[in-house]
């Protein structure tokens, strides 16, 4: 017998050598927010705007316009949406939708949302086929899940369990180029920090299982929420966004402002509209006025007109 050892070349259909592999960079549903595959968003249980998001996400990809989130998250694969919710039914989805964030809804299926989410459990196998069912023959490009604890009595800390729970659903979302967005709630904090990933209820494992996190953390001006979201595939960011919702439906939503952002507004809003004058009024150099009123323009707050800058609602 030979001591030399057979060298197998990998076999087709088992092994791809790299080099022959076809590339597949990272790509979006929603560029910068909701990657295809499993996304957490967790928050606590009050005013940090969960649902308000998952609505205004369903929006987004369902093609309907809306002002509650700034305009730089742009749909990169929209399609249908389909919603399980315990939150809300369809009618307080609706009345959220229109009466809260001035959301226009057109007469079209974009949007299903489950009359019965108690149907559709996760830890049901009879139930789960129903699901992939109804999945396969809406292709749906975003599902919500709201929120995760009511669809499964698993024990969240149960790793092993959350995987075998959740792998057909990322695999599905993959599959399809589709996002599966889980609202979950972290533990309660003992201080008043900003929330991490660390803070998710339940097993670290299902932090694990997803190819993104959105985090909430409320902050002391209730119309803003800070995001933290951490991607598996793409660098993570924190950004505070003010909600245009509710009070002030129909304005369009934005990153939080810098004080010298709220100067060159007013300053806009007074008469100046150029870069020239807002830079002589307020004694700031004419590249730094540049640089926030691209990052105003950015956000949907200020246009131009040629050399002149002009406030949104003038620009309208």
């Amino acid at each position: 017998m030979s001591d030399e050892r057979e060298v197998y070349r990998p076999i087709y259909g088992v092994f791809t050598p790299i080099k022959k592999a076809v590339r597949k960079p990272p790509t979006w549903v929603v560029e910068g927010l909701l990657p295809p595959g499993l996304v957490l968003l967790v928050g606590p249980p009050k005013d940090a705007y969960k649902s308000t998001l998952s609505v205004v996400l369903a929006a987004i990809v369902a093609g309907y316009k809306q002002t509650v989130l700034p305009p730089q998250w742009r749909v990169v694969m929209g399609g249908p949406v389909m919603m399980f919710s315990y939150e809300d039914d369809a009618g307080e989805i609706k009345f959220m939708a229109e009466e809260g964030m001035g959301i226009e809804l057109p007469d079209d299926d974009g949007i299903l949302i489950a009359d019965d989410p108690s149907d559709w459990r996760l830890d049901d196998d009879d139930a789960l086929e129903r699901m992939f069912s109804w999945l396969d023959e809406r292709k749906p490009r975003l599902v919500i899940c709201d929120p995760l604890v009511n669809f499964h009595s698993v024990e969240e800390k149960d790793a092993g369990k959350m995987i075998q729970l959740l792998s057909p659903l990322r695999r599905w979302a993959k599959e399809n180029d589709a996002t599966f967005l889980l609202v979950h709630h972290p533990r309660k904090l003992d201080d008043e920090r900003a929330y991490r990933a660390s803070d998710i209820r339940g097993s670290g494992a299902l932090f694990g299982a997803c190819d993104a996190l959105l985090m909430l953390t409320p902050t002391k001006n209730r119309l803003q929420v800070e995001i933290a979201a951490t991607f598996k595939k793409h660098p993570g960011w924190v950004k505070t966004v003010d909600i245009a919702a509710w009070e002030r439906k129909g304005e369009q939503g934005h990153l939080a402002l810098k004080d010298l952002d709220k100067i060159i507004l007013k300053t806009i809003m007074n008469g100046s509209s150029t870069i020239e004058e807002i830079s002589t009024d307020i004694n700031v150099a004419k590249r730094v006025v540049a640089e926030r009123v691209e990052f105003l323009r950015e956000q949907g707050l200020v246009a131009k007109k040629g050399r002149k800058i002009v406030h949104t609602r003038e620009a309208a």
